[in-house]
């Protein structure tokens, strides 16, 4: 599925290239894409650096786009994404810490900017700063508009807090 959304979504491209949501959704499922295929093989098959490409470009256009929507998808290309010199050096905790601060910075109510937030801050050991965006999410009442998405960030939040604190 993510194969044909990957197709369908450079053609799109192709044909709206100014389209921030087209670039965006390409995005997503780029990103979708390398977490069932490995983060490795999105690496070393030029998928990273297509979607660090395209998101650089979101931000260009649209920052505010999806509550920070190209900083999001960045740092997390940035965060998941394996260094493996010589093939792809650029990945970089710290510039996922950066990149996820900007989108909290445009959209600090977003569920999934405080939950790509709160893991960037454990992995640098700001575990106080964490728990404080883990239980933000616990305690927010889920978006009619995105009830499945904010109820999985919940039990996403409730697993880190059982593993973390």
């Amino acid at each position: 599925i993510y194969d044909k959304g990957r197709a369908l979504g450079k053609q799109m491209i192709e044909r709206f290239p100014k389209s921030v949501p087209i670039k965006f959704w390409y995005g997503a499922n780029l990103g979708r894409w390398a977490d069932v295929h490995g983060f490795v093989k999105a690496a070393t098959s030029g998928i990273a650096g297509e979607l660090r490409k395209v998101c650089k470009n979101i931000i260009e256009l649209d920052p505010q786009y999806q509550g920070g929507g190209g900083y999001r998808i960045l740092a997390q290309v940035h965060f998941y994404s394996p260094n493996i010199p010589l093939v792809m050096g650029w990945p970089s905790d710290d510039r996922a810490l950066e990149l996820v601060e900007k989108a909290m910075d445009i959209a600090p109510e977003h569920p999934t900017n405080r939950m790509l937030y709160a893991q960037v801050l454990l992995e640098f050991d700001r575990n106080q700063e964490a728990h404080k965006q883990l239980q933000y999410i616990m305690d927010m009442k889920p978006r009619p508009t995105h009830m499945v998405e904010d109820q999985y960030l919940k039990h996403r939040s409730r697993k880190l807090l059982k593993e973390y604190f």
